[in-house]
């Protein structure tokens, strides 16, 4: 895994203050392998999937549809919603000076399969309670766009005992109790991009990813991707990891007010990205 050509769980851990250190580089990519051991590891033992050759791997385009490029960078973005992902967006136009991204699905065959041999392709996760947390608030406490309004309403009309009909109209007051209630209750539920599995969008057991980075350890993987791409003197990421136990706060805030039965009900909907990124099935 050179470093021009490249093809643990504690946030608070810092491997290194100089990221231009032999010892930092080394050290970045023995996790990229432990996480990538981690995740094929499990792929195959718990859910009996593994890596396809890539010519059996776009023979489906919906594989396809999480895929962003840069031809210039050579570089390939696997995007999740609620882990950094609109500021890496930010990020990546300003490094091709606003230029919309492209997706990978409306290539030919011929041309996708080519990137997907030849770019370095990246990924970035996060906590699952801490992402179903983050979507639950962006869609339906600080937004209220119309389809979610839609969705809102379903949530309230099934888990809301009592639910009146100005309630149903404004749909501007789900509580998280009833989101997650509403997440865990069926797959089809889980479908929405903002809090889908990565097992099912982005194909993590089918596909190599060359890089996983964690939200978790975001500063140091974030410097690692942009050493990698030899954009680190090109564009700088704001960073949004620094007040880690601010969030941790926020988080157990939301969650202590959950029933346990909920809660397991939740994490047994979300078992896999728990186990395929190696994060500790409790609040964190």
């Amino acid at each position: 895994m050179p470093r021009p050509g490249l093809k643990t769980n504690n946030p608070s851990m810092v491997i290194s203050n100089d990221a231009n250190s032999k010892e930092w580089w080394d050290a970045m990519l023995k996790r990229q392998t432990e996480r990538k051991v981690h995740l094929h590891r499990m792929c195959e033992t718990k859910y009996n999937q593994s890596v396809l050759p890539l010519t059996e791997f776009i023979k489906d385009k919906k594989r396809l549809y999480s895929f962003y490029y840069i031809d210039k960078f050579k570089l390939m973005y696997s995007f999740v919603h609620k882990v950094g992902s609109t500021n890496w967006a930010r990020l990546l136009r300003t490094a091709t000076k606003g230029r919309k991204l492209k997706r990978l699905y409306r290539l030919s065959k011929r041309e996708a399969l080519w990137r997907l041999q030849n770019y370095t392709s990246f990924l970035i996760v996060r906590h699952p309670l801490v992402r179903i947390l983050s979507a639950y608030r962006d869609k339906f406490v600080e937004h209220h766009i119309p389809h979610y309004k839609s969705i809102g309403r379903r949530i309230l009309k099934k888990f809301r005992k009592g639910v009146t009909k100005e309630e149903l109209k404004r749909a501007n007051n789900v509580r998280f109790d009833e989101f997650l209630g509403y997440i865990a209750a069926t797959r089809k539920h889980q479908g929405n991009t903002h809090w889908d599995h990565s097992i099912l969008r982005n194909k993590v057991c089918l596909f190599d990813y060359d890089i996983i980075a964690k939200l978790e350890t975001g500063d140091e993987d974030t410097k690692f991707i942009l050493k990698t791409f030899k954009m680190d003197g090109v564009v700088t990421l704001r960073s949004h990891y620094q007040n880690y136990t601010g969030q941790q706060d926020v988080v157990r805030s939301f969650y202590s007010q959950i029933p346990n039965k909920l809660l397991n009900r939740v994490i047994h909907a979300y078992e896999s990205d728990f186990v395929l990124f190696n994060y500790s099935m409790s609040i964190p």
